[in-house]
């Protein structure tokens, strides 16, 4: 079927309300232009990999401001004055903090910033987790096979594959809560083994692992995508 081609970005997005009042909370800086940026729409390979420019230019999608980089210096800016800043986004021009709420004045006094958005109470992005016990089976293969014929079925998956929609050559990005045990999992082993996860990123956490997140949603959605038992494509529960 081609899934062996796969290769997966999985991002684990799943969200918490611990450690409650600690000082500082987490917000949403936007910025007001990106007038003085390094970048420019007209070099769009100093910002964006080969692939994401050859799949814009087969869909005729043109490179705008929007898709230029957050100014560095902003970023620079917010850091000098004590802010924790972990992502920025591009596309909405702004960068995610963790501050002090009586800095917000002070950044939003900034002649570069926009608005200034509360977005939860914590600052989780540096906080412990516990890695849950591994389990000691996935499913019982009886239940799988009896249902995902029909389930294929009725989504056509038959269907693309007979015409050649197999997924082959593609990358996939799973944003998702959770991705628990998929790196301990039989139908996933070939995903490792064959390294087809190209990178993880745990966005609550900020760290690089998501298997050991308390939700397996995201596992299941990966079974659908690439999980592969004895040659049988299937879908599958991984809550154990």
């Amino acid at each position: 079927m081609g899934l062996s081609k796969f290769i997966l970005f999985l991002v684990a997005t799943s969200f918490s309300f611990l450690t409650i009042g600690q000082e500082k909370n987490r917000y949403m800086v936007f910025f007001t232009d990106k007038d003085a940026t390094p970048y420019v729409v007209g070099e769009p390979s100093a910002f964006l990999s080969q692939r994401s420019i050859d799949r814009r230019n087969h869909h005729a999608v043109e490179t705008t401001q929007q898709d230029l980089p957050v100014d560095p210096q902003f970023v620079s800016n917010l850091n000098a004055m004590g802010c924790d800043v972990f992502f920025t986004t591009r596309w909405m021009n702004g960068a995610l903090v963790q501050m002090e709420e009586s800095m917000v004045s002070s950044v939003l006094a900034m002649d570069f910033v926009e608005s200034v958005e509360y977005i939860a109470p914590g600052a989780v992005l540096s906080r412990e987790k516990n890695i849950p016990a591994e389990p000691e089976e996935f499913f019982n293969p009886s239940v799988i096979f009896a249902t995902s014929d029909l389930q294929n079925e009725m989504l056509g998956v038959d269907i693309m594959h007979e015409e050649g929609y197999d997924g082959a050559g593609k990358l996939v990005a799973v944003f998702d809560a959770g991705f628990r045990y998929a790196n301990v999992y039989k139908p996933f082993e070939h995903l490792f083994t064959t390294n087809k996860i190209l990178a993880t990123w745990n966005m609550v956490d900020n760290s690089g692992n998501v298997y050991d997140e308390v939700s397996s949603h995201g596992s299941s959605v990966l079974s659908l995508i690439s999980g592969q038992y004895e040659d049988d494509f299937i879908e599958s529960t991984l809550d154990p």
